[in-house]
């Protein structure tokens, strides 16, 4: 089953500021995965810091190779995740 998030999430004040030629808007605050994805963390404990982010508007999440222990984890299990509670919201905006 997937994640049900609220339907309000964009209509929060989570605030955006645009950036670079184009314009992109791109939101204040992000979610970072350093420390919160890693091996020694139970998957459901995950999922519940990047869902409840999730709804509550925060759409960038910081994500890099290095990002763990052991490297590459936060990445895998983001993935994981993605596939798995996020699948069907991956082009919503």
């Amino acid at each position: 089953m997937s994640h049900v998030a609220d339907p309000d999430r964009y209509n929060s004040t989570t605030r955006h500021r645009r950036t670079g030629r184009l314009g992109l808007g791109l939101p204040v605050l992000s979610l970072g995965y350093c420390h919160n994805f890693r091996d020694d963390m139970p998957f459901e404990t995950r999922c519940e810091i990047a869902l409840r982010a999730f709804g509550l508007g925060i759409t960038r999440h910081n994500l890099a190779n290095n990002y763990g222990p052991p490297y590459g984890s936060a990445e895998i299990h983001f993935g994981r995740l993605t596939t798995q509670d996020l699948a069907l919201r991956r082009d919503e905006r």
